[in-house]
Formats: C-alpha cells, sequence, structure tokens
C-alpha cells in the first residue's frame, strides 16, 4: 500500500481562466454622488435665482398682457406719461419748490432735475411761469 499524501485544497478555478486573472481585480462600480456642504448651498441658490427669474419674467409678460389687453400700451401702465407741473409764485426759488416737491429729502437732486427739464439758462424764475417737475 501506498502512503497517502494529504491532499491539498485548492481554490476553484476562475472560469475565466488565468489571462484574466493576470489583468488586475474587477473595477468597482462607481460610488453615487454625494453633495458636500457647500454644494448644496450652491445648488439650493441656482434653483433659487432660477425660480425667481421665472417669476419675474412671469410678472412683466402679466404686466404687459393686461396692458394690452385693456387697450393701453405697456409704457402707460408703468407711467401715465402726464408730467406734473408748478407755476411759480412770488418769492418762489428753485430750492423751495424742491423741498415742496420732496419733503423730506436733499433739494439738490430735485434742483438740478428742474434745471434739466425745462432747460433753465440761469436760476431767475419769474412769477406766472410754469415748470414740468421730476417724476417721483
Amino acid at each position: 500500500m501506498a502512503p497517502s499524501v494529504p491532499s491539498r485544497r485548492t481554490a476553484p478555478s476562475d472560469p475565466a481562466g488565468p489571462a484574466a486573472r493576470a489583468l488586475g481585480p474587477e473595477p468597482t462600480p462607481a460610488p453615487a454622488v454625494r453633495l458636500t456642504r457647500r454644494g448644496r448651498v450652491v445648488l439650493v441658490s441656482a434653483a433659487s435665482a432660477a425660480v425667481v427669474a421665472g417669476l419675474s419674467m412671469l410678472f412683466v409678460t402679466s404686466a404687459a398682457v393686461g396692458a394690452s389687453a385693456s387697450g393701453t400700451s405697456p409704457e402707460a401702465s408703468v407711467s401715465d406719461g402726464a408730467r406734473s407741473t408748478v407755476v411759480v409764485r412770488d418769492g418762489d426759488t428753485l430750492w423751495g419748490i424742491a423741498q415742496r416737491v420732496r419733503p423730506g429729502y436733499d433739494p439738490r437732486p430735485a434742483v438740478h432735475e428742474i434745471v434739466e427739464l425745462n432747460d433753465l439758462p440761469n436760476p431767475d424764475l419769474t412769477p406766472g411761469q410754469e415748470l414740468l417737475l421730476p417724476d417721483y
């Protein structure tokens, strides 16, 4: 009787053969995309900006459609086009008129706009003179 040789356990054979094992391990699937906190903030901000832009466009479009349905121009729905005027009284100054037009505000910008609107060559006003006023 021949001495028995202990049997060695071998690994199951690879069905692809030894050539497949030589190429390396099988590739693992790519992990799912994960957003960092900064990424989520950027994503939410971009989505919010898109929603605000869409709502703005909807508002502007509905205003234009509403104006055209009523028979007026879109510009007329924003402003009626008629400028307000003031008739200069005795003792009036550009400064005083600007303070009456915009009480509580610095009158310098209003004075400048009144001069520009009326093409005044100098600050002298005459009683009865009609001045266009800026829209505020």
